[in-house]
């Protein structure tokens, strides 16, 4: 064993390039690989251990006081299906100015914040007196919000100013601004002052903890007993806890499915190039492992020997990669865990572990090639003195002659596949990179689409107006009839309807106006016309197994009607889980609301800024006016940096190991080639030609692990575009699939070539600048 492991070494040391492209390769992969490992075991930890910590409730309903008494609201915590309760609250949706910014707040009236849904506070303290509240960090953060500075309730035209006295985390909201309306706390005698006036404006908020609640069927059963006995309308909004972890997750989970589908790509091209690299070992190795047979090395040292020469450098990649990989998941792992009031994680255990999940890969690839030098005759391999030729010459050479091509090109090209194995093992390598880059490509310019076609997102416009408070809805629309850029105005409301059958209310969005002119994308069926039509979100029509054509009941503010469904839009929404139909239907339910919101669509070339800041100054505390882009761009700030981070190390990465494949090969066939192109030189071939003709065999390889990585990219991206809108409720649809052109395929697959010609570039050099005389004279 000893002699063994001074032969390898001796190896790795004699031939440390090679050495240098398995460690290169198995750092890589390592990388990759701890990434995805980290996030693997991370991504639902953190939801849960602060959900347990907070005592958090496992569903948060809002109850209307119209319909439901707080003695009512109270009884209801003495159903069976509840173990624990806390409230009722009372509670308000209120506007309030936070520094230069407004925002919508779910203001609790909560003196003690313990019990069920404990609350922790982060910085500052709980609240003592009135004119004091207490804020979510993430709203904080987001909006820039320090403690003792004052916000100021807009929902009154005088205004009341409170002083932030405590950031909170409350495991029972998402986080800010992917979760939009955010709690705040109030004293009890602080939210008499604040309350809109009439029962409409206010409601409960009671927080349950469920004696089963381990999955969503039965968290609808739990609530489905909670609403028992209560009239239609008594429940205005529930959410469970499920949700919000999906909300919480949702970043993660996108960046998961990233990871975990190109880190197994990422250690399968390892592999292959691993193969190559052992199998070119003993090709150049041939008569010295004849020579080791012979003096007394059984077939197993051999293999042993081969193995060692192979994962020794792969081990030292993976030491090196690993601790590179943690620290790349640290910014991603300490997002999650912050939103979450938790302190960092330490390194996983199984993130750590990476490493040897790559070296096992890497003794896979090399197991078959280290096989072959066992069972190599000690008599052939000292007789031939070097590695069999393949055989015969390429058929490639014949048909690229008869393309017209230059013989040294021709020759060169040719080469590529004269091995057909280490050929096909390399083009995989380059295959897998061009395909990754595609998928980026593709993935960025659909997110990019995305956030920049608002008709996918929230209906098309360019700017929205969100009325505040009591500020009259005639006088918003007077605003905007008088701007002379005004094209079209849409107005709109979101409430939720009671369906028979959910025990969660749907929320629905009702629309005043031309909506159809928004260009929501229609998935099924056609957009509502007339009075009593909806369309829904697809994940709607999966949970309630309805199709367009189907009628169902809905109550909203105690009121019943019979609505149909006559299709189905892309929407994020609710995961997919709501509603939108005409102003008239929403009427038939309740004909004193009015809107909340409106979006405008400007003249052609409008100043849009210009815009904004004229019907801002129309009322400056009870409008809130904005670029619509802009919003929905900040909505997906967070993911779209998490996204474009990943997806540029993927890219990296994978497009290194297919350089690596292709140094790898076309060296390899250089140096088994040394003769013949010493011959050429001799008759006459210059440098140029020679580093044309070696340039030539990574070129092909390239181009046709180009042309099958474009599409394979594609297809990647048609694969994940479907997960992501598993993931939101709602599959891709429209613009957002239109990512590629002819003209970007075409320049992506020649990303193949350009990276495989760059590769093969210092094996050309090497090769032209070689003496001939000194070969041919050493043959």
């Amino acid at each position: 064993m000893r002699a063994v492991a001074r032969k390898a070494l001796a190896d790795i040391r004699r031939r440390r390039l090679q050495a240098l492209i398995v460690a290169s390769l198995a750092t890589l992969a390592t990388v990759v690989t701890a990434l995805a490992v980290t996030l693997l075991t991370t991504s639902s930890s953190p939801y849960r251990a602060a959900f347990e910590r907070q005592n958090g409730g496992h569903v948060v309903a809002v109850f209307d006081p119209r319909f439901a008494s707080a003695d009512q609201v109270a009884a209801t915590a003495r159903g069976p299906a509840v173990e624990a309760h806390g409230g009722p609250w009372p509670v308000a949706n209120l506007p309030f100015q936070a520094r230069a910014g407004k925002v919508q707040l779910q203001v609790v009236a909560r003196d003690d914040p313990g019990g069920v849904d404990a609350l922790r506070i982060a910085r500052g303290r709980w609240l003592r007196r009135d004119g004091e509240i207490v804020l979510t960090q993430s709203l904080a953060e987001a909006e820039r919000v320090a403690i003792g500075d004052d916000v100021v309730d807009v929902g009154a035209a005088q205004g009341v100013p409170l002083r932030v006295v405590g950031l909170a985390f409350d495991v029972d909201t998402g986080p800010y601004p992917n979760f939009m309306v955010q709690p705040a706390w109030v004293s009890a005698e602080q939210f008499r002052t604040l309350a809109p006036p009439g029962p409409g404006g206010t409601g409960y908020l009671m927080v349950y903890r469920l004696r089963s609640a381990g999955s969503a069927a039965a968290i609808r059963q739990g609530m489905a007993s909670i609403r028992s006995g209560l009239p239609d309308g008594a429940v205005t909004a529930s959410i469970s806890y499920l949700a919000i972890e999906q909300f919480f997750d949702l970043n993660g989970s996108l960046i998961l499915t990233f990871l975990v589908a190109f880190g197994v790509i990422a250690l399968a091209a390892a592999a292959a190039v691993v193969a190559n690299v052992a199998a070119g070992a003993v090709l150049a190795g041939y008569r010295e492992i004849g020579l080791t047979r012979a003096i007394g090395f059984s077939p197993a040292q051999s293999v042993l020997g081969l193995m060692l020469t192979i994962l020794a450098p792969a081990l030292a990649g993976a030491v090196v990669g690993t601790p590179l990989g943690l620290l790349l998941s640290v910014p991603l792992v300490q997002q999650s865990f912050h939103a979450l009031g938790l302190p960092a994680p330490g390194v996983s255990p199984l993130g750590a572990l990476a490493g040897l999940l790559v070296v096992l890969v890497v003794a896979l690839g090399a197991v078959l090639p280290a096989a072959r030098a066992g069972r190599l005759s000690p008599v052939r391999a000292i007789s031939v003195g070097s590695a069999p030729p393949s055989g015969r010459t390429s058929r490639l050479v014949p048909l690229l002659r008869r393309a017209g091509l230059p013989r040294w090109i021709s020759l060169g090209a040719g080469d590529a596949y004269a091995r057909p194995l280490r050929g096909a093992l390399t083009t995989v390598a380059v295959l897998v990179g061009v395909a990754t880059l595609t998928f980026a490509f593709g993935f960025a310019r659909s997110l990019d689409r995305y956030i920049g076609d608002t008709g996918l997102t929230v209906g098309r416009g360019d700017v929205v107006v969100q009325r505040l408070g009591d500020y009259p809805d005639a006088a918003v629309r007077r605003t905007l009839d008088d701007q002379p850029e005004t094209r079209l105005v849409v107005s709109y409301r979101s409430d939720n309807l009671d369906v028979s059958g959910l025990s969660d209310p749907v929320p629905v969005q009702s629309w005043r106006g031309p909506s159809d002119r928004l260009g929501f994308h229609v998935l099924q069926g056609r957009w509502f016309s007339r009075p009593g039509e909806v369309v829904a979100g697809p994940a709607f029509l999966k949970l309630t197994r309805l199709r367009v054509g189907d009628s169902f009941d809905a109550s909203l503010a105690g009121h019943r009607s019979r609505l149909l469904v006559v299709g189905s839009y892309f929407t994020t929404n609710g995961l997919g889980v709501t509603l939108a139909m005409d102003w008239s239907t929403l009427q038939g339910f309740d004909p004193t609301l009015e809107p909340e919101a409106y979006q405008v669509i400007l003249e052609r070339g409008s100043d849009v800024s210009s815009y904004v800041g004229r019907v801002a100054a129309s009322s400056p505390s009870q409008l809130e006016v904005a670029d619509l882009r802009q919003v929905v761009a900040q909505q997906l700030a967070p993911t779209r940096s998490s996204v474009d981070a990943i997806l540029v190390v993927l890219v990296a990465v994978l497009a290194l190991i297919a350089g690596l494949g292709v140094f790898n090969a076309v060296l390899l066939t250089t140096r088994e080639r040394v003769r013949d192109t010493a011959v050429l030189r001799t008759l006459g071939m210059g440098p140029g030609r020679t580093v044309a003709m070696v340039a030539a065999s990574g070129g092909l390889i390239g181009l046709l692990g180009g042309a099958l990585g474009a599409p394979a990219g594609v297809l990647a991206y048609l694969g994940v575009l479907g997960l992501v809108g598993n993931l939101l409720g709602s599959p891709f649809a429209g613009s957002s699939l239109d990512a590629y052109s002819a003209v970007s395929l075409a320049t992506l697959a020649a990303t193949g070539v350009l990276v495989a010609a760059m590769a093969a570039l210092l094996p050309a050099r090497w090769a032209a600048s070689s003496r001939a005389a000194e070969i041919l004279r050493a043959e």
